[in-house]
């Protein structure tokens, strides 16, 4: 390898980021496996890279933390090579964990509370990191993830490093107070940007995206994103709630501190008895698949003893909320189900008892009134009248009605029914015929409004942009294809990859279909059902034809990786087992090599990743 650095030994390449690459190394002095972050030739000449790549040093050199990767040491000005030694992770970027692992909201807030304890710490140091997203966090295999990165870390206090007319971040997690350029960032510009993390790891799409950058900047500066809940029915209300209060506009709406955010994540972690942060996470990264399926097994149990919680504390749409999710986890749990039916029953009976009972009360009241009311004129009736009608309002009353055990129904407290009734039976037991005379005068003019109120829906009135976003039937669509060669079809019409469809809003089916095959690979037309949104905007529709090629390595407990040209190194799995890689149609260059426990790195070497393709090694120790 060309490169030399005094102390270290270099052994393999593991991710390459937009100033620098990052090396596996060997720490010669100290016998220990270290990550060295080397900068790019070409910007090591540009003070400007120089200062922003001195600056992450000095920021990490000043954070103690346990999700903070330690920092080591650091070249001086002198050296030709400018880099950044620090604690080596064993494990990969949240970003590619997302591109290969299904994870359950549970397991967002996870790897999320760990990067707000991180961002605590770097904000009481009175550093606003700037540029949170998940390819700077790190999930490491035991569990334990750091955040990454600081290289344009602000120190509060001191002038940024952003330049007039040049945004520095990452546009799809920036706040809005960074796109403004403003200079007067603190700890909620972490908290918008985590909160978009939050949105990723739980829903698997970005909150803000649009056909160009400009159009997601604009879309971050309205705070016009889709609601969590529709991309994943898993996550609830409750969780909702904490991300849009991350990502609100204005900052004054936000989280104050990453404290308060902790707290309320922690909290939402217990109600489902997850606990043991990292062990839940090394579960996850080391074996995904039997993970939620252990996962969804405990949620479910923890969701049904949390709904019969709710249910006897009179919480009756808090149990409702988990046993949905419960049916999410498990369609088919009988108990759920059941309580679940019974639950809309009883809240239904509770609904009309409470419109019975008002009507019931009013036709007593008009009866007592007409007994009563033998030596009343006429004038005074019409005038009683005139008066009830005008002092009596509809009102929601409390439901009055419950099924007993033996199915009869149970009467309950009736609740206030107007001014003027109330005020009439407060005078006592003598009073209550006079009551009746007043009300019964009124019950011509309210028995028909007491009809419509039972009959009437609550509505919830639409936003401007609900109604806007209602009201569109058809909408624009690109698609982003891969391979381009591929043809592609949508609801068996062929278009042009590079083309913009005005599609009904809606489901349709789009296929591609491979004009050439590579040699011994068996190509089948590759389906994939989409839906368009009735939203604004360009809305991006991603097809990638991929292909399958199958790696087996022998050795006693090691972990086989592989780095393709131009990406980060990803992991296949342990020793031992037939891995099967996604591959693209035109194959590249990767670089295999074996990680055992010890630390040690084997190299097997480099191979063509291409379809269909074979490879059998073994490695020792």
């Amino acid at each position: 390898m060309e490169l030399q650095l005094e102390k270290y030994e270099i052994l393999d390449e593991i991710g390459q980021g937009g100033m620098s690459i990052v090396y596996r190394g060997l720490d010669l002095s100290l016998e220990r496996n270290v990550a060295i972050k080397v900068m790019h030739r070409h910007l090591a000449r540009d003070p400007e890279a120089r200062e922003r790549f001195a600056r992450e040093a000095k920021a990490v050199a000043r954070l103690t933390h346990h999700n903070i990767p330690e920092i080591y040491d650091f070249s001086t000005r002198e050296s030709e090579s400018h880099y950044l030694v620090t604690e080596l992770v064993e494990g990969a970027s949240l970003a590619e964990l997302l591109r290969t692992h299904e994870a359950l909201p549970e397991i967002g807030a996870l790897v999320v509370l760990g990067i707000v304890a991180a961002l605590q710490h770097a904000h009481d140091h009175d550093i606003v990191h700037r540029d949170v997203k998940p390819e700077n966090i790190l999930v490491g295999a035991n569990g334990v993830v750091k955040l990454t990165d600081f290289g344009i870390a602000q120190f509060i206090g001191l002038e940024s490093m952003t330049i007039t007319g040049t945004l520095v971040g990452s546009p799809a997690h920036m706040s809005p107070e960074q796109i403004d350029g403003s200079r007067d960032l603190d700890a909620r510009a972490d908290v918008w940007a985590l909160g978009t993390v939050l949105f990723v790891v739980t829903t698997g799409e970005l909150p803000f995206q649009a056909g160009t950058p400009h159009g997601v900047l604009k879309r971050i500066m309205e705070g016009k994103y889709a609601d969590p809940r529709r991309l994943n029915p898993h996550i609830d209300s409750e969780l909702r709630r904490i991300i849009r209060k991350c990502m609100t506009v204005e900052r004054a709406g936000r989280y104050g501190s990453m404290n308060a955010l902790f707290v309320e994540l922690e909290a939402w972690l217990e109600e489902r008895e997850l606990t043991n942060v990292e062990a839940e996470i090394s579960s996850w990264v080391n074996d995904p698949s039997a993970y939620k399926r252990d996962l969804s097994t405990r949620l479910v149990a923890t969701l049904m003893a949390r709904s019969q919680r709710d249910l006897s504390s009179k919480q009756r749409h808090r149990a409702l909320e988990a046993l949905n999710r419960v049916l999410t986890l498990d369609p088919d749990h009988d108990e759920a189900l059941e309580r679940v039916r019974k639950l809309n029953s009883r809240l239904k009976l509770r609904k009309i008892g409470g419109y019975l009972s008002l009507v019931a009360l009013l036709t007593a009241l008009g009866v007592a009134y007409f007994l009563t009311s033998g030596d009343a004129s006429r004038t005074e009736q019409r005038a009683l009248t005139a008066r009830s009608a005008a002092e009596l309002r509809p009102v929601r009353v409390q439901p009055a009605l419950d099924r007993t055990t033996s199915g009869s129904f149970a009467g309950g407290e009736l609740g206030r029914v107007s001014d003027l009734g109330a005020e009439l039976v407060a005078r006592g037991v003598a009073d209550i015929a006079d009551a009746g005379k007043h009300l019964g005068a009124a019950l011509p003019e309210v028995m028909p409004r007491a009809y419509r109120l039972a009959r009437r829906r609550p509505s919830r009135p639409k936003s401007g942009a609900a109604t806007k976003s209602a009201a569109l039937k058809r909408a624009a669509v690109k698609f982003r294809v891969t391979p381009r060669t591929a043809t592609l079809t949508v609801d068996g019409r062929p278009v042009d990859t590079s083309a913009q469809l005005d599609l009904k809003v809606g489901s349709h089916r789009a296929s591609l279909h491979l004009n050439k095959c590579p040699k011994g690979v068996t190509c089948k037309d590759k389906a994939k059902v989409f839906k368009v949104k009735p939203v604004p905007g360009v809305q991006i529709i991603s097809l990638r034809y991929t292909f399958a090629m199958s790696v087996n390595v022998t050795c006693d407990g090691g972990m086989v990786y592989v780095t393709l040209k131009g990406r980060s190194r990803r992991r296949v799995g342990p020793c031992g087992r037939t891995h099967s890689l996604s591959v693209g149609l035109e194959p590249v260059i990767g670089v295999f090599s074996v990680v055992f426990p010890s630390g040690k790195v084997v190299k097997l070497g480099k191979r063509n990743v291409r379809p269909g393709a074979r490879l059998i090694w073994s490695a020792r120790e």
